[in-house]
């Protein structure tokens, strides 16, 4: 944001004495330093797409997309378990990327939930359980020796 002193100083060093071509020229200089992106920043759910969805497209280009499902589901699983986190759910896909073959792993959507009622999948649970217990096992080893297996 741009303080009422840089712009007062920005229209000095402009030598411009049409104040009409200055506010627009402070606009347009304040638009730019903001970005085009400023739609997708205000969207507190665009790391879904990203972050979430590009780590799958990452390791394998097939399974990208779906970024409206995704988001959906990120939302009823955020509402449902209002203990995890966006970390925590980045660093999960990560964990599984890091261990799935990239042909067999599932796609974004599919990940957070598959299926409905007492058929439904979550795989994300389980490899959340798997990274919350890789975090509980790495508690209390600051030596070397206790690092190093």
């Amino acid at each position: 944001m741009i303080t009422r002193e840089e712009a007062l100083s920005k229209v000095d060093s402009l030598g411009v004495f049409d104040e009409n071509e200055a506010v627009t020229l402070i606009i347009n200089e304040i638009y730019d330093s903001i970005g085009t992106d400023t739609e997708n920043s205000k969207d507190p759910w665009n790391w879904v797409k990203t972050e979430y969805v590009a780590m799958f497209k990452a390791k394998n280009p097939d399974k990208g997309g779906h970024v409206k499902e995704s988001v959906s589901r990120m939302k009823k699983m955020f509402a449902a378990n209002p203990e995890i986190r966006k970390e925590d759910v980045l660093l999960t896909v990560k964990l599984y990327l890091s261990q799935t073959d990239s042909r067999f792993i599932r796609l974004p959507h599919y990940f957070l939930k598959k299926g409905q009622g007492a058929n439904a999948i979550y795989e994300f649970d389980t490899w959340y359980e798997k990274y919350l217990e890789g975090i509980e096992a790495g508690k209390g080893r600051s030596n070397v020796i206790n690092t190093m297996q």
